[in-house]
């Protein structure tokens, strides 16, 4: 029997053990359709719907930038080795932890992550070969086979994550995964702790290359304006201006825009009509000293009011977009009337529309 064939034979035997264990997979339910038969909004959105084709996704890699600690199952790894007489180096959990060290990556303990458990977490499985397994009960253990032997190992990266058409629905979402596998199972003590020391050198590149591509998208040239006090009401914005207002555009439990600061929407609203190839996300925010449902109520109307006001100023609706946060995106954790200003902000992140 050649190696291909004793492969496929190893891998439709996994299969079955894994199906025998109940093992399910779940499909998706299909977004809802247009007339065209194309998906024209997300299925249901909270606020704002995003159209599809408009998205701005990155790589999953992506989702890696900025990471400064996780909780990684080493100890269940290595005990699993251990019941089944797979001894591991001594030293392999200390060389892990030296590698994730070195990329700026701390562990978490299991008591931080039960209290938070959207924390970051990678799970690392190994799959035994048939003769590592505990035997079924009454039965021999099973003999090993050099011809039909194979042991492989999975590993998943995940994180809380919110999704797109509801972000109130909070999710674990798995955004990084790496495997390795290997059907000599001559020395599998020294495969096994090289393929994990092996993926655990592909996460810290992984990791490495997206903290990369997040330096180079905020080099991308634009130009941020942080509204503090009084901005400037002279000289036309740029159109990719993000603005950052702290000006307490409303005043405290206020939904529409204080007369005296109707001067910046009248420049927001310049500049949009003399930017069509641009759109605009406009993003509301309140304070902490409310309930999550009236913090939630008062920035969709806060919203609103934006809306009405750069429609009245000729802004074409399809132009921005949207999206009210209540409390949940604080600024600062602060109880001067300071912080709760700057909670109370009003953030304008321009993007290029694509030309169709």
């Amino acid at each position: 029997m050649n190696s291909t064939i004793r492969f496929l034979l190893c891998g439709l035997i996994l299969l079955a053990a894994t199906l025998a264990r109940g093992q399910e997979v779940r499909s998706s339910p299909a977004p809802s359709q247009g007339a065209s038969g194309k998906p024209v909004y997300y299925p249901t959105p909270s606020q704002s719907p995003l159209r599809v084709g408009e998205e701005d996704y990155r790589s999953d890699v992506f989702s890696l930038h900025g990471l400064t600690a996780l909780h990684l199952n080493i100890d269940e790894v290595l005990q699993s080795a251990s019941a089944r007489k797979l001894p591991l180096r001594s030293t392999l959990k200390a060389e892990i932890i030296q590698r994730l060290t070195r990329a700026g990556i701390n562990l978490i303990g299991k008591d931080e992550l039960a209290n938070t458990p959207g924390q970051p977490t990678m799970n690392i499985y190994l799959t035994f070969p048939a003769h590592l397994m505990p035997p079924r009960e009454g039965q021999p253990p099973p003999a090993y086979r050099a011809d039909c032997c194979m042991m492989s190992i999975w590993t998943s990266f995940i994180q809380g994550s919110t999704t797109l058409r509801d972000p109130l629905n909070r999710i674990r979402q798995a955004t990084w995964g790496k495997g390795d596998q290997t059907t000599d199972c001559s020395d599998l003590s020294a495969w096994t702790a090289g393929a994990i020391l092996k993926v655990i050198d592909s996460f810290v590149a992984a990791k490495l290359q997206a903290d990369k591509e997040r330096a180079a998208l905020t080099a991308t040239p634009q130009t941020l304006m942080e509204v503090a006090n009084t901005p400037a009401t002279t000289g036309q914005m740029e159109c990719n201006t993000s603005l950052m207002m702290y000006l307490e555009l409303f005043a405290t439990g206020a939904i529409k825009v204080s007369a005296s600061k109707l001067f910046v929407l009248d420049k927001l609203a310049s500049a949009m009509k003399s930017c069509p190839n641009y759109g605009y996300i406009i993003e509301t925010h309140a304070d902490q000293r409310s309930d999550s449902v009236t913090n939630r109520k008062l920035t969709v109307e806060r919203a609103e009011s934006i809306r009405s006001y750069l429609i009245s100023k000729g802004v074409l609706d399809q132009q921005f977009e949207l999206r009210t946060f209540g409390s949940t995106r604080l600024a600062t954790t602060g109880t001067s009337q300071e912080d709760y200003a700057a909670n109370r902000r009003v953030v304008v992140t321009p993007y290029k529309i694509k030309a169709r």
